[in-house]
């Protein structure tokens, strides 16, 4: 029941809505070769299965909750940094690749040590202690800079 609860949590709504208007911009100005269908069918199953994996790795290695995503953030970015830098699903330059990869890395870590991270708190009525706030808190800070900095570097 623990690994239905972790895919759960990680496929919601709160979790992927993030994905669905960068993913629906860049296929409708035609920078991304991409189904939108696929990828709303995908993304939730990927992140759901990311999350049942973190918890077992989180049991079977005794990690504890932040090293938990941290792992799987690194995991996941693993996977996902090859395909989208040498599959050809964006139609990007050189520069705009390396914007692109820069801005998917602190994304990642902000969905996973921040949105899933703080849903599972919420819903399994955990605690937030000094370092969750601390870390959720370093991490959405980096992710709203690297939100202005791409702003003002594509205006």
């Amino acid at each position: 029941m623990d690994y239905l609860l972790q895919f759960v949590i990680a496929s919601c709504f709160f979790v992927y809505v993030w994905f669905y208007q960068f993913v629906n911009g860049a296929i409708n100005t035609g920078k991304l070769n991409l189904s939108y269908f696929n990828y709303i069918i995908i993304m939730p199953i990927w992140f759901g299965i990311l999350n049942m994996i973190s918890l077992y790795f989180q049991k079977q290695f005794g990690l504890s909750y932040q090293t938990r995503f941290l792992v799987i953030t690194l995991v996941g970015l693993a996977v996902l940094l090859p395909i989208i830098n040498f599959l050809p699903f964006y139609n990007y330059n050189a520069t705009e690749m390396v914007y692109h990869s820069t801005g998917v890395t602190i994304f990642y870590f902000f969905i996973w040590n921040v949105v899933i991270a703080g849903l599972e708190k919420l819903i399994t009525h955990k605690k937030f202690d000094n370092s969750d706030v601390l870390v959720m808190g370093g991490i959405s800070m980096l992710y709203l800079l690297q939100l202005i900095f791409s702003q003002l570097s594509f205006s």
